[in-house]
């Protein structure tokens, strides 16, 4: 299992809140580029726009906040950061430029770029 995000942690710590590995796991679409070179045969319908769709399994977390912190917790999630966040996921083209960008961001020592 991998490790929980020290900023969770400390998000956590900020809300009073406590953070567990949950046994709940996710289906998620992923949409991974093609590589055409290593599996041409192997290639659907769905791969002619240059990526695969894939359901994968994932592990969840689960937090726990006390109720009279919640409020002060969803007042910290913004309509501007949700909608980005559903653009990075709709639009493949913007999703690859923004892990580019935490990528760069953490090449020049921003450690907490959440890639």
């Amino acid at each position: 299992m991998k490790k929980i995000p020290v900023s969770l942690y400390e998000l956590s710590r900020y809300f009073e809140a406590h953070v567990d590995r949950s046994d709940r796991r996710f289906n998620v679409l992923r949409r991974r580029p093609v590589e055409w070179y290593k599996d041409p045969v192997d290639s659907t319908a769905s791969d002619l726009d240059g990526y695969r769709s894939q359901i994968e399994s994932v592990e969840a977390i689960a937090i726990h906040i006390p109720e009279h912190r919640v409020d002060d917790f969803l007042s910290c999630i913004d309509d501007r950061s949700i909608r980005e966040m559903e653009i990075r996921n709709n639009v493949p083209a913007v999703k690859k430029a923004y892990e580019q960008y935490q990528l760069l961001l953490k090449m020049c020592g921003y450690e907490d770029a959440g890639y």
